[in-house]
């Protein structure tokens, strides 16, 4: 089966390398496209696949197309391919904002998948939320589905608009968890750990919260409670952060994000 993967950054790689290691495709069968030289020469290095920095090369007869590429300004490259993805082929686009019609549009082509992975599909505990239009077949919705199987868990959403609340939720999630991580290392060392010690203390915390949480499959404000008694140290944190609106805050930034999904789609 031959595929294309048009951009070869952080996500164009992990799909190539999830789809040769569950063996969707050989090397011989792929081709990534991306226009930096020094990049190509690596993924060619790493994963023997053919690379090109000619999108249309990289789509002449191509069975599934893999569009990588950042939102901004990739409605230059794409209707260059315009008429030249074989009418028969999947496309599925992970563009963050970038509409269904606007790629119909742009690729001349209705046979389509639009999605929004994470950045944990790098270890194989992705999560991709995906929508298809009503022309995609049975067969290629099977194949969509197997290759985002292939670096995480997928969820096939009913409405297109979901893609952006995905965008907004599971797309940045990641950096929100990261990011608060980050405020618990900084909180841990004004409490007196050092910077290797806080590292340890909350890479564990958050992975053993987490891992807790799968096992026992609880609600998180379940667990919340379990650990959290009156008049406690933790019912003292919460009760702050409630005081403080955190939970508002968290919810805003979520919503902005979504805005911003939305506005990639006119940029």
């Amino acid at each position: 089966m031959k595929i294309s993967v048009i951009g070869g950054g952080v996500m164009g790689e992990i799909i190539t390398r999830s789809i040769l290691n569950q063996q969707i495709a050989k090397p011989s069968e792929m081709m990534v496209v991306d226009i930096n030289a020094s990049k190509r020469r690596i993924l060619k290095k790493k994963y023997l696949v053919a690379t090109s920095k000619s999108a249309l090369k990289a789509v002449f007869n191509s069975e599934v197309v893999i569009i990588c590429l950042k939102p901004q300004g990739s409605n230059q490259v794409l209707t260059a391919l315009k008429g030249k993805i074989k009418s028969d082929a999947l496309v599925i686009s992970i563009m963050a904002g970038i509409r269904l019609a606007s790629l119909e549009k742009w690729l001349g082509h209705r046979n389509i998948v639009r999605s929004m992975p994470n950045i944990s599909s790098r270890i194989g505990e992705g999560m991709t939320v995906w929508f298809a239009n009503k022309n995609v077949q049975t067969l290629h919705l099977l194949l969509a589905q197997m290759i985002f199987q292939s670096f995480g868990k997928e969820l096939r959403a009913i409405d297109e608009n979901l893609i952006d609340s995905a965008t907004a939720v599971s797309g940045s999630g990641p950096a929100y968890i990261f990011y608060i991580a980050e405020k618990l290392i900084k909180a841990s060392i004004d409490l007196g750990f050092d910077a290797k010690e806080s590292l340890k203390l909350i890479r564990q915390t958050f992975q053993g919260a987490m891992d807790l949480w799968d096992e026992t499959a609880l609600s998180p404000k379940t667990l919340r409670e379990m650990v959290t008694s009156e008049k406690g140290t933790t019912d003292a944190a919460i009760k702050t952060f409630e005081r403080l609106k955190a939970g508002e805050v968290l919810t805003k930034g979520v919503q902005a994000a979504f805005k911003r999904a939305k506005e990639l789609a006119n940029e």
